[in-house]
């Protein structure tokens, strides 16, 4: 096996905090960071906050929204930062970037050279799929390494 030397971890940032499918995925990531002392990668991407009104807000209300966002992602960071630790993660690096969330995960995964991204699904299928778009779906297709999807449930298990 190739060794796994840095992992990225995608951290939901939809939820106001820690969301399950954050904490399954940082969970798989755990078991390959100790068994080969990876460094973890945790990545919080904010999508553009601008909508079609945005034209006619004032620049501080944009700002104010920008920077609220980013305390709120940087909370998430913190609980994620913290659990990676108690799951024994030795060398936690954290990254935050502004921007369409598949795109923003190719691109660290390909300038920090990762070997395996480890990422959750919600497992949507239909027109919720459709509708919601899959950030993990364009992952795979894009990343330039192995990306390791986790479900939140296992249709076979009770979690």
């Amino acid at each position: 096996m190739l060794p796994i030397k840095k992992i990225l971890v995608p951290i939901d940032v939809s939820d106001v905090s820690l969301s399950e499918l954050s904490m399954k995925a940082l969970s798989w990531a755990s078991s390959f960071a100790t068994e080969s002392c990876s460094t973890v990668y945790l990545i919080a991407v904010i999508e553009n906050i601008q909508s079609m009104y945005d034209a006619y807000e004032e620049e501080n209300v944009l700002g104010q929204r920008k920077s609220e966002a980013l305390v709120r992602v940087n909370e998430i960071l913190d609980e994620a930062e913290k659990q990676a630790k108690d799951m024994c993660i030795q060398c936690i690096v954290r990254v935050v970037q502004l921007g369409v969330p598949y795109q923003k995960i190719i691109e660290v995964a390909a300038d920090e050279k990762i070997d395996l991204i480890v990422m959750g699904t919600h497992g949507r299928t239909g027109i919720t799929r459709l509708l919601a778009g899959s950030v993990t779906e364009e992952v795979i297709r894009h990343a330039p390494c192995p990306v390791l999807v986790c479900p939140t449930t296992h249709p076979h298990h009770n979690n």
